[in-house]
């Protein structure tokens, strides 16, 4: 009997031991199943988070994309202003060498003409000097011509005196002949000029003509006394200057 009251015993624990364990088990598969469920759940969302991930990390990619781009614009952009600046520079620069360079030459050309105009300026002054000289040279000019004409009136005046004196010389060379006057010339030298009058009245009784002999120093005495009072008012000829 002991030993089929410890059968029994054994078989009831035995059989609640499997009743625990089928029990546990139960439990098991429920607590499998809940866990499951529950990582079903987290899969889920875990996965929505992940699709959330991934939209925002598309969403930065595009974000980030379009900002590449806009870079890659604005370098581009900016590449270009650089360039367009950098032309600018090298046109401005070669404008302000030109505009130095043109400035050089009209500095230049306005030295030379500044020169060219002292030049002028100075040959003007020079040119009405010679004008005033030239103006005094027609004053005394026309002093000259003035002075001319009374040298002639006063060699009419001579001319006309020398008429009065033609009937002494007619009656000189009525008394002596031609041989006798030209001996007489000769002896005489420089103090008498010989004459060959062609006036029809000093040819004495024939066609031809006879030598005539007029004493200079009565000629030199009145040509003396005429214009010696006229020798004081004639101005002096200016020089010729350059």
């Amino acid at each position: 009997k002991k030993k089929e009251e410890e059968r029994e015993k054994e078989e009831q624990e035995r059989k609640k031991k499997e009743e625990e364990r089928e029990k546990e088990e139960q439990e098991r598969k429920k607590k499998e199943e809940e866990r499951k469920k529950e990582q079903v759940e987290l899969m889920k969302d875990v996965k929505g988070e992940v699709d959330l991930m991934r939209e925002e990390l598309r969403q930065c990619h595009d974000d980030l994309q379009s900002e590449l781009q806009a870079l890659t614009l604005n370098d581009t952009i900016k590449q270009k202003c650089v360039k367009w600046l950098r032309d600018e520079l090298t046109t401005a620069n070669k404008e302000r060498d030109e505009a130095c360079k043109e400035l050089s030459e009209r500095v230049e050309a306005e030295k030379r003409f500044r020169a060219l105009l002292e030049v002028a300026c100075k040959a003007a002054e020079r040119d009405r000097e010679r004008v005033k000289e030239l103006e005094h040279a027609q004053e005394a000019i026309i002093m000259c011509m003035q002075d001319m004409e009374n040298r002639v009136e006063g060699l009419k005046v001579v001319i006309n005196d020398l008429d009065l004196f033609l009937p002494h010389y007619r009656e000189e060379s009525n008394r002596k002949d031609a041989a006798a006057s030209t001996s007489s010339a000769r002896r005489r030298g420089d103090s008498c000029i010989i004459f060959r009058s062609m006036d029809p009245r000093l040819q004495i009784g024939s066609s031809q003509q006879r030598a005539r002999r007029i004493d200079l120093s009565t000629y030199r005495s009145r040509m003396t006394s005429a214009f010696s009072a006229q020798k004081a008012d004639i101005p002096p000829v200016l020089p010729h200057t350059t």
